[in-house]
Parts: C-alpha cells; sequence; structure tokens
C-alpha cells in the first residue's frame, strides 16, 4: 500500500477587483501573500513534512509557490494543468459589468455550467478533464510523495466534486465555499493492483 498526501493551497486575494478571475494574471495582493504564508505558519508540522511544491503558472499562485520553495529549499514545478479556467470573454471582467451586459448568459451559466460556456472560453467538460489528468498524472509522478499544490478555487472545487462523485450540476460551484488561502488535504492510498482509495479530509485549514 502506498501513501501519497496532497495538500491544496488556494492564492491569497489578488490585487483586482471582484470579477471572473481565470487565466487573467494579477499578482497578490500584500494582504494576500499575509494570508497565504499565515495558511502555511498555522500547520507547520504538515508543511515540514513536503517533498515537492506544484504550482499553477499563474502569478497569483507561482510567485509565492517559488518564494516558499526557496525558504524551505524544496523543489517548485510549474504546471499548465493546475490552472484556473479560462472565461474566455469573460475574464477579467468585473461581475457588476457582466450583469448589465450578459445578465441572460450569464444566468444560464450558473444555473447550468455544464451546458453553458462563457463566450470563448473553456468547456466545464474539458475543465473537469484537465484536473481529473493534473491529479492522476501527480498520482504517477510523485508516488509515496507528500505534495502541496498551490492552485485556484474552481481546481479546488473541481477536484472536490470528483473525489466526492457529486452530481455533475451547479451544487459543487454553488455550495463549496473556498476562503482565500483556504487548505485542503487529501490522501490517495494505492494497494497492490492499483486501487486508488481517496480520502478527504474534511478540515479546512
Amino acid at each position: 500500500m502506498t501513501t501519497t498526501t496532497i495538500e491544496l493551497l488556494r492564492h491569497g486575494q489578488p490585487t483586482d477587483s471582484d470579477c471572473m478571475r481565470g487565466r487573467t494574471d494579477v499578482s497578490l495582493s500584500q494582504t494576500g501573500w499575509e494570508q497565504m504564508q499565515h495558511a502555511l505558519d498555522r500547520q507547520q508540522e504538515c508543511t515540514a513534512g513536503i517533498d515537492c511544491i506544484i504550482t499553477s503558472p499563474l502569478v497569483r499562485c507561482s510567485a509565492f509557490a517559488k518564494h516558499f520553495g526557496q525558504q524551505a529549499d524544496k523543489p517548485v514545478n510549474v504546471i499548465e494543468q493546475w490552472q484556473e479556467i479560462d472565461f474566455g470573454d469573460w475574464d477579467g471582467i468585473p461581475y457588476a459589468q457582466l450583469w448589465q451586459q450578459e445578465k441572460e448568459r450569464l444566468s444560464q451559466y450558473w444555473a447550468d455550467p455544464w451546458s453553458h460556456t462563457p463566450p470563448n472560453g473553456e468547456t466545464l467538460v474539458d475543465f473537469d478533464s484537465r484536473v481529473h489528468n493534473a491529479f492522476q498524472q501527480l498520482l504517477r509522478d510523485h508516488a509515496g510523495k507528500h505534495l502541496l499544490v498551490v492552485t485556484h478555487a474552481g481546481v479546488m472545487r473541481q477536484l472536490i466534486q470528483q473525489l466526492l462523485k457529486l452530481p455533475k450540476d451547479d451544487t459543487h460551484l454553488s455550495r463549496i465555499e473556498l476562503p482565500y488561502a483556504s487548505r485542503i488535504k487529501i490522501t490517495v492510498y494505492t494497494d497492490k493492483n492499483q486501487q486508488q482509495w481517496p480520502r478527504l479530509h474534511l478540515a479546512v485549514f
């Protein structure tokens, strides 16, 4: 039996406004930086055992991940698959503006994101597949290791949806709250037949 431990850390507060923030590449605010540092400081017994850090390439994740990796003397791998969903033409647009301009389409998207996609955006089906593949690649490349993955709320919600086998509706988007710098822990037990037994730890650090 091999046990792989994955701790996912959402980025902290960015510098931009309340918007559809997907591939839009914005920096962390000073508050956001402090939120992430505080999240790791509170769990030093966990972070002390980390073997490797994986990060989204977007700067709100990667800048802190690289800084922490240098502090902790741990390798940092920047992996594109761990970045946020692409909201296409809506990406980076404040919610208030979108609600005025795209009220009907935005309502359709929130009600049924599996069937409706922002113009020129990434479908939830494709995003779901990308997150699944990224997670499985992680388990293949780092079996038996303790990993820190610095990523985004959308990625974390999608992974929870997959692990808990939630229905493919809007449930995981509207009912799972993940504040800035939230942490969740997943352990995956892989038996001799390569069967995976994932466990999601309910505490959000």
